[in-house]
């Protein structure tokens, strides 16, 4: 029975031991010109604002050609 145990413990701390390097390969930033741009754009609040405007500008539009034109 504590054979058993110690093996199930060895195994759970290989498993573990295998699995952190390649949760940290997936959290590092830097890795490539595209990550860090994406990492920036995500935590930039004046970019966030910036796309607030482009959605606002871009639902503006819409309305002002939904009326046909008067005639004068």
């Amino acid at each position: 029975m504590r054979k058993f145990e110690a093996t199930r413990i060895f195994v759970l701390r290989l498993m573990l031991g295998m699995a952190t390097p390649a949760v940290s390969q997936e959290m590092a930033i830097g890795h490539s010109n595209e990550s860090l741009l994406e990492f920036a754009r995500n935590r930039n609040p004046e970019y966030a604002a910036m796309l607030a405007e482009v959605d606002a500008a871009v639902e503006r539009v819409t309305p002002a050609g939904a009326l046909p034109r008067a005639i004068a």
